[in-house]
C-alpha cells in the first residue's frame, strides 16, 4: 500500500484514502478529532493515528511505503473537517 505523509512546519498527517480504508477495515470513526477528513479519505495526525493506520497493515501482512509532500507554511489540510 502507497500512502502520502503530509507535512507542514509544525505537523504531519498520514493521508489514507478511502478504498484503503476499506482494504484495512477502518472507518472515520476509527480516529480521533485530531485527524481530518474530506470526500477522499483520512489525514490521520502523526502523533497517534496513523500508528492505527501502520499497525492495522502491520497486522494485516501489507507491505507499504510513504511519500512525503511538504508545504511551506500552514498545510491546507488544517482547514478540514475534524474526525470522530
Amino acid at each position: 500500500m502507497n500512502f502520502t505523509f503530509h507535512t507542514d512546519a509544525g505537523h504531519g498527517w498520514l493521508f489514507v484514502d478511502n478504498a484503503q480504508l476499506s482494504a484495512l477495515g477502518l472507518h472515520r470513526s476509527s480516529f480521533s478529532q485530531y485527524s481530518y477528513c474530506d470526500s477522499n479519505g483520512i489525514y490521520a495526525e502523526e502523533d497517534c493515528d496513523a500508528g492505527i493506520v501502520i499497525n492495522t497493515v502491520n497486522a494485516q501482512g501489507h507491505q507499504f511505503k510513504f511519500d512525503e509532500r511538504h508545504i511551506d507554511g500552514e498545510h491546507w489540510i488544517r482547514n478540514l473537517g475534524r474526525c470522530a
